[in-house]
């Protein structure tokens, strides 16, 4: 596995102690993906809190990259679980709505 992943995996695990808000978790791991690309010399802009039209607001996207942050531990391994039905749903919503309206 690569370093980088590696590093990124212990940052995961270090950043979603049982009990842990999702702010916390995720200015902990924006941190690492940011001093990431920074090294890789890759311009990376974080946007929170974005609002894609009528499909709701996005919590970040770094250039045209969406990401969605949960809770630690609030996914479950099945994508049949009620949570990951409406987190894979909010992402299919941003990326459609953003993808339409901002064209490569």
């Amino acid at each position: 596995m690569d370093t980088r992943a590696k590093e990124l995996a212990a940052v995961f695990k270090k950043a979603a102690p049982d009990g842990i808000l999702e702010k916390p978790f995720r200015t902990m791991v924006e941190a690492h993906l940011l001093e990431v690309a920074k090294s890789a010399d890759i311009e990376l802009v974080p946007h929170t809190e974005v609002t894609l039209g009528r499909s709701g607001r996005a919590d970040t996207i770094y250039n045209h990259f969406i990401i969605e942050w949960e809770k630690p531990g609030s996914l479950k391994p099945s994508n049949k679980a009620a949570k990951n039905t409406e987190t894979l749903g909010q992402i299919k919503r941003y990326v459609e709505s953003f993808w339409f309206s901002n064209p490569r």
